[in-house]
């Protein structure tokens, strides 16, 4: 029987006589762990809070493997992170608490992130707003709806741009 050196020394030669390559693609698809940037560049939330990361990187994985209504949902939930986040960088936070010291719905939220001067969102970012919570609350709280492969890919532009403009907002992008 081999020593653990000896196989460990053959592996590594034989590792070290592939084309760089075949290394560096096995690299490409480790860094993705199998999933894909169909909703959210990796690009774009690479690097940011590993909060962040995690929620873009579960909306990523389950649009991938036909977790529509999981991803609608996340889509809704990364929304309202970045807007609480907002608030927060821009010291305006008490503006999104309730008076038991709660954050206020998602709705109340979106109403008050429009109209506030200091986030100063984008025409385009108001309007995008409100759809998005519709769409996640659809597919988390009723039960005749089934979120759609299609419904997904037809946002998706606006999730995109909506979520880059909220990193600007949040200081998560100077």
């Amino acid at each position: 029987m081999e020593s653990k050196t000896s196989i460990s020394q053959k592996v590594k030669a034989f590792i070290a006589s592939l084309p760089k390559e075949v290394i560096g693609g096995a690299k490409k698809i480790r860094r993705n762990d199998g999933f894909g940037d169909n909703i959210l560049p990796f690009e774009l939330y690479r690097n940011t809070r590993q909060n962040i990361e995690r929620v873009a990187d579960q909306i990523n994985k389950s649009f991938d493997f036909g977790i529509y209504d999981g991803c609608a949902v996340l889509m809704r939930r990364l929304i309202e992170m970045l807007l609480i986040l907002s608030f927060k960088e821009n010291k305006i936070e008490t503006e999104v608490l309730g008076s038991n010291g709660n954050y206020l719905n998602l709705s109340d939220i979106i109403n008050k992130a429009i109209a506030n001067r200091t986030l100063d969102l984008s025409r385009n970012a108001k309007e995008y707003l409100d759809p998005f919570r519709e769409k996640g609350n659809l597919s988390a709280h009723n039960p005749f709806h089934n979120a759609r492969k299609k419904d997904l890919e037809l946002i998706q532009p606006k999730f995109r741009h909506l979520v880059e403009e909220l990193f600007y907002k949040s200081g998560i992008f100077k």
